[in-house]
């Protein structure tokens, strides 16, 4: 077999082949790599015309002429295979130096070991410390089995939830009771949701920034955003959902609900004035009048929503959809309108189109590795562990030093720098 560059069509043919095939790696991922200043090559190992493994490559100048490369939630091959990873590496290494790579960074999309919806390894389970061992045979050095986030490196604990094999009824049935409620209640805002454009961008990148800041977390440039909507729609591996509200059509299924609770009122009353020995339409009416409180409380909010306009951009959310998953990548949505449930709606939404379209796993994405309440993102992990699901842990990220000199120069600066910074 020989390491050789691939044409864009071979890697594409080849990657959607792949039994774990992922977005990272694809054409999509490549171009929109190019799009935010990284160059892109495609490189495999080929014997006659049959690609045996393959990777989308990028890199960028970084210090002293030297170059970093990555190779993104990492090479797509049977990592299972001592002979085949060492030949891909030996090839690898090779065309690093005509680039003057001074270190690559790998992240393989592959488990480190099975776990279930609470996090906890499972007896018996899937472990790859064989592929860990693997890469550090090579040469690569491991950062770690890190848990938390970090700005510099995908996640490495993720949440998914199964669809093979799922119906709506079926799948709905496993969600906890908080979700199935919340749900359900979105049907009765009539939410609507539709795929954005290119136009609702500033919008999103707004609602975006409010959600960040309440997270405490970093986001994306416009410039991403703008990229992926435009490279992944092209290649129809992207869902840009948002999820709205028209005021007046929710005002109008308001007045509706009033004047069926009035109604029902009025036959209850009618009803305990012939029958007062009936001991439960007491409780029927207070329950009743409650109901029209409540009621009349809505209207009036939604009189003041009105005031905010015709239709509200309530959330939104970038799903992936490559291999045999539906990936939940980015969302955002406004405190203030929480009580629509916006995001399940959205969840639901997509849960039902990778069902329907033959995905067998809806994944979530990151998440911390913390389970316990003190963990930052709690509150995000108990929001995806309701749709029922499982945790995956991913066996890291590791990194060869092809120019140790440069390498250890570099480091001791960006240390300097961070301390002058401080």
């Amino acid at each position: 077999m020989k390491f050789v560059e691939l044409t864009k069509t071979e890697f594409d043919q080849y990657a959607k082949a792949y039994e774990n095939a992922h977005f990272w790696q694809s054409i999509d991922m490549g171009e929109l790599r190019e799009w935010n200043g990284w160059k892109v090559v495609y490189v495999g190992l080929k014997q006659d015309d049959t690609v045996h493994a393959a990777a989308m490559l990028s890199y960028r100048n970084l210090f002293l002429g030297t170059t970093q490369a990555q190779i993104m939630r990492g090479m797509l091959i049977d990592y299972h295979n001592r002979d085949l990873l060492e030949q891909f590496q030996k090839g690898l290494l090779t065309y690093l130096k005509t680039i003057r790579c001074m270190y690559l960074k790998v992240d393989p999309y592959v488990w480190y070991q099975q776990r279930d919806i609470n996090g906890d390894a499972v007896p018996g389970g899937i472990h790859n410390q064989d592929v860990v061992d693997s890469f550090l045979a090579m040469g690569y050095q491991h950062t770690g089995f890190i848990r938390g986030y970090d700005d510099t490196s995908e996640p490495r604990w993720m949440f998914a939830l199964n669809l093979k094999g799922e119906t709506p009824e079926t799948l709905l049935k496993k969600f906890d009771q908080r979700a199935r409620r919340n749900i359900n209640k979105t049907k009765k805002f009539n939410l609507r949701i539709r795929e954005m454009t290119l136009a609702d961008l500033p919008q999103f990148k707004r609602m975006t920034e409010h959600t960040c800041e309440r997270r405490g977390f970093s986001d994306h440039t416009m410039h991403y955003y703008e990229g992926m909507m435009t490279i992944f729609k092209k290649y129809d591996h992207i869902k840009a959902l948002c999820a709205e509200l028209d005021v007046s059509a929710y005002q109008k299924t308001l007045m509706e609900e009033a004047e069926k609770l009035k109604q029902e009122l009025a036959k209850a009353e009618e009803k305990w004035n012939s029958q007062p020995e009936n001991k439960k339409l007491p409780k029927r009416i207070e329950e009743l009048k409650t109901a029209q409180g409540v009621n009349c409380k809505k209207q009036e909010e939604a009189a003041e929503l009105a005031k905010e306009g015709d239709v509200l951009f309530l959330a939104a959310a970038y799903f992936i959809t490559y291999g045999k998953e539906v990936m939940y990548l980015f969302s955002a949505a406004y405190d203030h309108y929480m009580k629509f449930n916006a995001p399940y709606a959205l969840q639901w939404t997509m849960m039902q189109y990778g069902m329907e379209h033959g995905f067998d796993q809806y994944n979530f994405y990151g998440i911390s590795g913390i389970f316990n309440e003190s963990a930052e993102d709690w509150g995000i992990y108990e929001f995806k562990r309701g749709f029922s699901g499982y945790v995956i842990e991913l066996i890291g990220d590791f990194q060869y030093i092809c120019k140790p000199g440069i390498y250890r120069l570099y480091q001791a600066l960006r240390k300097i720098k961070h301390v002058i910074r401080k």
